[in-house]
């Protein structure tokens, strides 16, 4: 059902940017709920006194900084199956790599500027979140094969340091695994998000406990089970309402 909301959307004109809009509120209200109050990425320009293409989610913890950028965009199909570096690299551009320079750029800002709206500078975490699930998930191996060139080249041309964030700390997740990463939050309080990261590159650097879902190891650190909470089930059916009456509208337009 997901993906046909998603194929329905992405072949309609103009509708694409309002399912963005709805994207980008889905995810602030997940991470409200966990308590969080995130800087948004409008703010920062009065924050930094300039313009920058920061992503949209800043959450500040005691001993880290994780940046959340959503991507409605998506991999085409061919470049998904057949996983080569000439594939991703011709579709990676306008939305991974994008995301991806967008985190780096505002940590290099931060770094610089020290805003009191941060706590930590010096533990930086990345999320790019997909709506669709193009099974890249990021860390190291990712950043080595797919973005490493790519990124690299254009931190250096906005003198940017490469290694302000390391590879391991970029993770490219589907909407699916936040909504269980921020489900797992609320059920344990007492973990912070960058926690739960560092947790889970550890697994990825053990070859016997690497999963190729992230939602595997936030399953290893629960106690009772991964499951999602009622809340989010009902916060999933207004969203999907909401895109329904976007649809619906449009095509009643679409018929006068």
């Amino acid at each position: 059902m997901a993906n046909f909301v998603y194929d329905f959307l992405y072949s309609l004109p103009d509708s694409f940017n309002s399912f963005g809009d709805i994207l980008e509120r889905y995810i602030r209200v997940r991470i409200e709920e966990c308590g969080f109050n995130p800087v948004l990425d409008k703010t920062w320009k009065k924050i930094l006194k300039k313009s920058i293409s920061a992503p949209d989610f800043t959450l500040s913890e005691e001993n880290a900084t994780i940046f959340i950028e959503v991507k409605r965009k998506h991999l085409p199909e061919i470049p998904k199956i057949i996983q080569s570096n000439d594939s991703f690299s011709r579709h990676l551009d306008d939305s991974i790599v994008k995301g991806v320079i967008q985190i780096y750029s505002l940590a290099n800002e931060l770094v610089n500027q020290k805003p009191n709206q941060i706590n930590n500078f010096e533990n930086f975490f990345g999320i790019v979140v997909t709506y669709k699930d193009d099974y890249l998930r990021g860390g190291q191996q990712f950043w080595d094969e797919f973005l490493r060139d790519q990124v690299t080249a254009r931190l250096k041309d906005k003198d940017i340091d490469p290694y302000i964030i390391p590879p391991e700390n970029i993770f490219v997740l589907p909407v699916d695994d936040i909504d269980y990463l921020l489900a797992f939050i609320l059920d344990y309080p007492d973990k912070k998000i960058s926690e739960v990261l560092k947790q889970v590159i550890e697994y990825e650097a053990d070859v016997n406990r690497s999963s190729f879902f992230f939602r595997d190891h936030l399953s290893r650190m629960s106690k009772s089970g991964l499951s999602r909470p009622n809340h989010l089930w009902n916060k999933t059916k207004n969203m999907m309402d909401e895109l329904t009456q976007k649809m619906q509208n449009f095509e009643n337009n679409h018929r006068k």
